[in-house]
């Protein structure tokens, strides 16, 4: 008694991802060139793919788009005789397996279509037949069988109304299906005696793929043999015309079909390959017996697992080493190409480096050939975000190994250990590099920025001091709440950089360093306990200790009278009285011994307007050598004042950083 099959519940268990919506049509085809080969007439064999659809216009571009729902697959092949009618009701038939069918292709056009219709006209021995039914998920329909005459030998395939979810992913521009058939079917192609004359029409649109392939084609292809664990496996090298081909893929196929597609990505291998005046695409076709045993039935993987553990390395071969001998076969391949390109990266890398990010410089040289995954056309922000993730591996790398790095292995000499800890130390030095080439390009960068700010505009006016304040550090924070990284105090003074409290346009009643319910807000405030100077020190006070007030004003702010409001030498002097009265106390609340008198240094950061001048003048305080500034002490305030202008603070700073910027070749003007 033989056993029944389901039909319907087999197509349930039948796999067609959405991604593949196209490869019912391919087996369409592949069928029809197998009919023709058994025709034994290939150089008169003839396919015509006939694409079905609504045409529509696109109101916002102006363009017709087909939704496709069906397609037309005719040849003049062997047709639907007796034996293959018998072998298309048996599921899973052998009757073609030497080809690598497998039985089971039709399935897949009942998953992405609703119903097939077959017509076909054969020769039977002396007699011309016709055969057609109508193949849908409840079977094989009502099958109408006659003898026709003066009927030329034809099959058609009406693949007929695309399920709803295949139809988004079903191409629709015609000369994109003709580039997915060859390119399934490619083997077919370019094998010796080559295919049959495959025809797309579409719309008005009509295609000899064959002609297609010639204008993608570049040159013939190169074969190449390789073993793998005594499995033979053969890559066919092809270069496809770069106008026609957008990317480089490997392809892994079975029963002369393309299974699995992979983007091919290899160091030194650009978007384009230029060689001999001449620009390509490169494309891997890799063949065997043993992907051909392998492969799923629905053809769309392979059961081969990725990795193979150490129980059977040494009789199954994984895919990762199918994959790894494959393009170590291509980087031989293309070898020539991959190392000028290689070259051209590196120039390319450390052009960037010297001239864009410094900070990089150090680590070019730790990046090996095989992890090169930019090139020579890659922008600067694809460079950047390498490099940025090849220092974050690095660190990564690092911090690992220096949790070992302290205890010497059983297995090594003294003199081994020592010369794994040099190497761990060259490695940190390197990071460390550049760390600090980072650094100092920060700082480049903001200096730039605050040249720029200090620019007066087309409407002849000038930045706001809020903008500079907001440069220099971000307002209304201290130093519990804005971390010194956040922070460009060096702009003003190095020394900065070591306070114990610093609060940034902050009401005085809410600084804990002072009981001061004052509403008042200094621009920027210090408080410095100078026999411990370390970043936000949290020791106990010492009686050694000084407060610092800066006030930035608007470039070229010309309004200043003395002992007024718009006076800003006794506006900072006053905000230093206001927090003295508080008493002043560090940030933990301990008193600091006789804070009424603590010292006092008022920073004004101001051009020396007209105005200005007349201030510093009535206060008697000195100008600075440059003309750029004054200064001076006031006795009753007991606090050293200086006035500095945008110009000298901006060229102190220069100053200051000049050698690192020379050291990185950074341009100072």
């Amino acid at each position: 008694m033989s056993i029944k099959t389901n039909l319907k519940g087999r197509l349930g268990n039948t796999e067609l991802p959405i991604s593949h919506g196209m490869l019912p049509l391919f087996e369409a085809v592949v069928n029809s060139i197998h009919a023709i080969e058994e025709s034994e007439r290939i150089e008169g064999g003839r396919i015509t793919i006939n694409v079905k659809g609504a045409t529509q216009l696109l109101v916002d571009s102006n363009k017709e788009v087909t939704e496709i729902s069906s397609f037309e697959i005719i040849d003049n092949g062997i047709g639907f005789n007796d034996d293959n009618m018998k072998s298309f009701e048996t599921l899973d038939s052998d009757y073609k397996r030497s080809r690598g069918c497998r039985g089971v292709g039709r399935l897949s056009w009942l998953k992405a279509f609703e119903s097939v219709d077959i017509k076909s006209v054969y020769n039977d021995g002396s007699k011309v037949k016709s055969r057609e039914f109508l193949f849908s998920e409840m079977g094989i329909g009502d099958l109408v069988d006659k003898e026709v005459e003066g009927k030329e030998i034809e099959t058609k395939v009406s693949l007929l109304n695309i399920r709803k979810q295949f139809k988004g992913i079903v191409n629709k521009n015609p000369e994109d299906i003709a580039k997915s058939i060859i390119e399934h079917c490619l083997w077919y192609f370019i094998r010796e005696g080559g295919a049959p004359q495959v025809i797309l029409n579409m719309n008005e649109n009509s295609y000899i793929l064959n002609h297609l392939l010639d204008e993608y084609m570049l040159e013939q292809s190169v074969n190449e043999e390789i073993v793998i664990k005594g499995e033979t496996f053969f890559i066919n090298h092809i270069k496809f015309n770069a106008n026609q081909i957008k990317d480089h893929t490997v392809s892994f196929c079975a029963a002369d079909r393309q299974v699995k597609v992979e983007k091919l990505k290899i160091p030194g291998l650009t978007s384009k390959v230029v060689e001999d005046g001449k620009t390509f695409v490169y494309s891997a076709y890799v063949i065997s017996e043993y992907l051909d045993e392998k492969v799923r039935p629905e053809r769309t993987d392979f059961n081969i697992n990725q990795h193979v553990g150490d129980l059977f390395e040494d009789s199954e071969i994984s895919f990762e080493e199918i994959q790894k001998s494959t393009y170590e076969c291509v980087r031989e391949y293309l070898s020539t190409y991959l190392k000028q390109s290689i070259e051209k990266t590196r120039e390319r890398l450390d052009r960037f480096a010297s001239t864009k990010s410094p900070r990089y410089k150090s680590i070019l040289s730790t990046i090996p050939d095989e992890e090169l995954t930019v090139s020579s056309t890659s922008s600067d922000k694809e460079l950047d975000l390498f490099l940025h993730n090849r220092i974050l591996k690095i660190e990564n790398e690092l911090r690992e190994e220096g949790h070992k790095i302290m205890n010497p292995l059983d297995s090594e000499s003294e003199v081994e250990y020592k010369q794994r800890v040099k190497s761990y130390a060259d490695k940190i030095i390197k990071l460390n590099t550049s760390d600090l080439a980072a650094y100092v390009v920060h700082r480049k960068t903001i200096l730039d920025l605050l040249e720029h700010y200090l620019e007066m505009d087309e409407a002849g006016n000038y930045k706001r001091e809020d903008l500079i304040h907001q440069l220099i550090i971000p307002m209304q924070t201290d130093t519990d709440s804005v971390s010194i990284n956040e922070t460009n105090l060096w702009i003003l003074d190095d020394r900065l950089t070591f306070h114990h409290y610093l609060s940034s346009d902050r009401p005085f009643k809410s600084l804990p360093i002072t009981g001061s319910d004052s509403a008042k807000e200094a621009d920027i405030i210090a408080l410095n306990i100078n026999d411990n100077p370390l970043l936000f020190s949290d020791n106990k006070a010492s009686s050694f200790s000084s407060l610092e007030v800066i006030e930035i004003k608007r470039p070229m702010r010309n309004d200043s009278t003395p002992g007024k409001k718009t006076d800003p030498i006794d506006q900072a002097l006053d905000y230093l009285a206001k927090v003295r009265e508080g008493k002043v106390k560090t940030k933990q609340g301990v008193p600091i011994y006789k804070s009424e008198s603590i010292p006092g240094f008022c920073y004004i950061v101001a051009d020396i307007t007209p105005s200005i001048k007349k201030t510093c003048e009535r206060y008697g305080y000195k100008l600075t050598s440059d003309g750029a500034g004054y200064f001076g002490y006031n006795d009753n305030y007991s606090a050293y004042v200086e006035v500095v202008s945008y110009q000298r603070l901006l060229n102190s700073a220069k100053e200051r950083n000049r050698a690192f910027f020379d050291k990185l070749k950074l341009p100072v003007n």
